[in-house]
């Protein structure tokens, strides 16, 4: 059931409140949701049953999602940001910003190490010779001269 005001539609009626609120206004959920007053005939208790049981597995739902939304999104934001720290390595030839520095077997050259990417600095007589951005597992040695 939407809330709707003059201005448009204010949101989605908690299901869980239907069998309540029927129960203080003293129809059934059947005759709420119509918005009119039925006969005992027209009112069929297996029907009611059946709509009860179906809002209660809603409600549960509803609460499920939420309960997932609070995870999935700090998760997508912390992939986002190694995602884009590893772009911008990648694109700039420079080191990741979430990194750790490596000394190589030559005393000058080192590598920074990220968590998806390594950047590879190459050091012959005091000059970064090359910059390397590398994914991991990938052997890469820098070149002797």
């Amino acid at each position: 059931m939407l809330l709707v005001n003059g201005n448009g539609v204010l949101g989605l009626m908690d299901l869980s409140l239907l069998q309540p609120l029927s129960e203080i206004l003293n129809v059934s959920v059947t005759e709420l949701l119509n918005g009119e007053q039925a006969s005992e005939d027209e009112i069929n208790p297996k029907n009611e049953t059946i709509l009860l049981n179906t809002i209660d597995y809603a409600s549960k739902e509803v609460k499920k999602a939420k309960k997932h939304k609070k995870i999935i999104a700090p998760v997508t934001i912390l992939i986002t940001i190694i995602l884009l720290d590893t772009v911008q390595a990648i694109v700039f030839k420079k080191s990741p910003t979430i990194s750790w520095k490596e000394e190589l077997l030559d005393e000058d050259s080192y590598v920074d190490r990220g968590i998806l990417i390594d950047t590879y600095y190459c050091v012959k007589s005091g000059d970064i010779m090359t910059v390397i951005p590398t994914f991991k597992n990938t052997n890469f040695n820098c070149p002797l001269e």
